[in-house]
């Protein structure tokens, strides 16, 4: 599992990130709302796929959302 908090990032461009995501392999992508640091709106934003795709998928996710950084389950 790859996730990443997004707080300033268009919400029009969530579904080209998790087309691209998915066709390179994530086996599921979602989104979900969540309030980060001094309550303000935003969204998780979780993959899931195997271990092998953990690479070139961490990659789409900082090239194709505003994320900064990511979190990995193992």
């Amino acid at each position: 599992m790859i996730e990443t908090n997004i707080d300033d990032m268009n919400p029009e461009t969530y579904g080209y990130a998790d087309g691209t995501a998915l066709r390179a392999g994530a086996l599921d992508v979602y989104f979900a709302p969540i309030y980060m640091k001094k309550n303000r709106p935003g969204t998780l934003l979780s993959v899931i796929a195997p271990a092998t795709m953990r690479q070139s998928l961490t990659e789409i996710v900082l090239t194709e959302t505003t994320s900064l950084g990511f979190a990995t389950g193992r």
